[in-house]
Formats: C-alpha cells, sequence, structure tokens
C-alpha cells in the first residue's frame, strides 16, 4: 500500500493509499504527487468539524481540472465507488470532483473530520490519515494561508513513472 506525506505548514500527515480498492483515484493522485501538483498550495476550503480541503493550484477551490479517462475506460474507481469503503470517521482521505457522475475529474481532495456518510456514494475514497491527525486538526483550526509544502510518495517502488 503506498503513503504519501503532506508537508504542511503546520506539520507532516502520511496518507495510506488504497490502491486496490480505488485504482483510479489512488493512481491520479499520485500522479499529481510526481508532477508536483501539490506543492506550495494551500488548503482553500476548511470547515470545522466536516473537512479540509486542497489539491486546488489556483487556490481558489476553482481549479485543477484534469482530463478524467475515457468513458470506454473499464478501471474500476472510475464510475464505481467502493461501497465497501466509508467515510466513517476523521482522517478519510477522498477525491473532490467537479460534477456528479461520479468522475475523478479534478486534482482536489480533501480530509474528513468526523463521520460523513452522506459522502458515501458521491466521492471516491481513496485512504486514510495513517500519521498526523492532530496536524489536520490544527489545520482545520488555523484558518487561510495554511498549506502544503511538498508532497513526497514514500513507498519504496523505484516506479518514477508519470502516466500521461
Amino acid at each position: 500500500m503506498p503513503t504519501v506525506t503532506l508537508h504542511t505548514t503546520l506539520g507532516a500527515i502520511t496518507l495510506e493509499l488504497y490502491d486496490q480498492h480505488s485504482v483510479h483515484g489512488v493512481e491520479t493522485f499520485l500522479n499529481q504527487v510526481k508532477r508536483g501538483t501539490y506543492d506550495n498550495t494551500i488548503f482553500h476550503r476548511i470547515v470545522p468539524q466536516f473537512l479540509i480541503q486542497g489539491g486546488d493550484p489556483t487556490g481558489t477551490g476553482k481549479g485543477g481540472a484534469i482530463t478524467p479517462l475515457s468513458p470506454n475506460s473499464n478501471t474500476k474507481g472510475y464510475y464505481q465507488i467502493n461501497t465497501d469503503l466509508k467515510h466513517s470517521g476523521a482522517g478519510i482521505v477522498s477525491m473532490a470532483q467537479s460534477d456528479t457522475k461520479n468522475r475523478i475529474n479534478n486534482t482536489q481532495f480533501f480530509i474528513t473530520l468526523a463521520p460523513s456518510p452522506w459522502l458515501d456514494t458521491k466521492h471516491h475514497i481513496i485512504g486514510r490519515v495513517a500519521q498526523g491527525m492532530r496536524v489536520v486538526e490544527r489545520l482545520a483550526h488555523a484558518g487561510a494561508d495554511v498549506g502544503i509544502l511538498r508532497a513526497v510518495e514514500n513507498d519504496d517502488d523505484d516506479d518514477d513513472d508519470i502516466v500521461t
């Protein structure tokens, strides 16, 4: 299971990614990490007791669009949300989306601060916070100008290829 560490202005957050359960979601997220998309970005949406959201290179919440997979794609995790995964508590990491077709079509992601079961059928869960939940909580209370200084993949896989 790959991990990614988000080095933020308030400390490190290590994410464990569910590459067996959300193939395309994890692939999309890791590609953005490798491209440096998340470096020097902010958590632009902070809703106390709900979530923190980041991953928008513009910092506005309106950017980060990417081309989704072809509609002919057979990749699990693209149109089908894994119903075994739930937004059952704090620390769940999901991909945000800018439409209602259960597509992963932008770089934005969020981390839950509490159980959020109404999101279960709307967003692709890609992992969980493995370390640094206190940092997530501090980010949630910090307000504006908190960000990701650098996102780094931690797995031991030597494959540095970026899927385009």
